[in-house]
């Protein structure tokens, strides 16, 4: 019921606070009860309709009153005079909050709705002076100027927090539309890993990161054995198969910091750190194993796959192009060996 004052923070504090500035309080019950029964209540339906009649003949509200509008806009009007005074509650509150809503959201123009909201006070002054005597007329004068400021403002209110939430929503989607683009950009969309120019980055933030907290780094270069066989042989669905396979065993084999990537083709790049660069290999070597261990079944066919890797461990200053340059030799000089192993490139002269 009361879930527009919670979103725009009218709790009761607020509500006070706001009744209190313009001088609204319970010692206004009395009065306030006078008005609805003795001067508004009698008229309510006259001061409808020469309100509609008013608002009909604004060009700016055409756009807003079909047959049905006006209906809905009469019964709400009768029923909003019906209960004006009543503000010793939430759901007062909630009620100008919705309006405001309702308005804002219909896209009526502010200017609109002040001018409406002004012509209505004049027939309610129009209504006081022709009821009450000339001794009475200014206190309840003064009643409906405070009652339709305070609607005015909680009106008003309304306006400015829905555009700022609006906004705020909008900011929100726009960010995560931006942050979708920016991932599927540095994605490779076959394996789901880091494509090149990302792992790229994250490797050099790796090799920064490694040196500010005296950690050995390394890199190492994969590359799927006999790979353009499997195309050949299989075809490229089974190709592809066989490299989310392998992105897929990498993930399971390498611990939660380390940094996997597709470089190229059916080569990646894997960035390791560890306080000692004697447990580099294993990891490296684990991978290795668990791919053997795993022949890729694809499209009726099991596929054995095999890897060779180059590893090499960063030097102090080390330029990352020539870490990459080091491991891919020793990528290499694996496969020239027979491939399936873990080649560790040695020491740059």
């Amino acid at each position: 019921m009361l879930d527009l004052c919670k979103r725009f923070g009218f709790d009761r504090r607020r509500q006070q606070a706001r009744l209190g500035a313009l001088g609204i309080d319970a010692s206004l019950r009395p009065l306030c009860l006078r008005l609805r029964r003795e001067v508004v209540g009698p008229h309510k339906e006259a001061v409808a309709q020469a309100f509609l009649r008013w608002l009909g003949a604004q060009e700016d509200a055409q756009r807003y009153l079909g047959d049905a509008q006006h209906d809905v806009l009469y019964r709400g009007l009768v029923g909003y005079l019906d209960r004006l005074g009543d503000v010793d509650a939430d759901a007062a509150f909630e009620e100008r909050l919705r309006v405001g809503l309702s308005h804002w959201m219909l896209d009526v123009p502010v200017s609109l709705f002040v001018c409406g909201h002004q012509t209505l006070q004049q027939l309610l002054l129009e209504r006081v002076f022709a009821t009450c005597s000339a001794a009475e007329a200014p206190a309840f004068a003064s009643l409906v100027l405070r009652l339709m400021a305070l609607d005015l403002t909680l009106v008003a209110d309304t306006y400015r927090l829905a555009q700022v939430h609006h906004l705020v929503r909008s900011l929100k989607s726009q960010m995560d539309e931006t942050h979708k683009f920016k991932l599927k950009a540095t994605l490779d969309p076959l394996t789901g890993l880091p494509n090149r120019a990302r792992v790229m980055e994250l490797a050099e933030e790796a090799l920064l990161d490694a040196r500010s907290r005296r950690l050995s780094l390394c890199l190492v270069m994969l590359d799927i054995d006999h790979f353009k066989q499997v195309n050949d042989s299989y075809g490229h669905p089974a190709g592809d198969d066989v490299l989310t396979a392998v992105a897929g065993v990498m993930r399971e084999a390498l611990r939660g910091d380390d940094v996997i990537g597709r470089y190229g083709g059916e080569e990646f790049l894997i960035v390791l750190r560890a306080p000692r660069p004697d447990e580099f290999w294993s990891v490296a070597e684990r991978v290795r194993l668990l791919v053997a261990a795993k022949p890729v079944v694809t499209h009726g066919h099991r596929v054995p796959v095999t890897v060779s890797q180059g590893l090499a461990v960063a030097e102090p200053q080390e330029a990352l192009a020539a870490l990459i340059g080091r491991a891919d030799a020793a990528l290499y000089e694996a496969k020239r060996q027979g491939r399936n192993r873990v080649l560790v490139a040695p020491p740059s002269r």
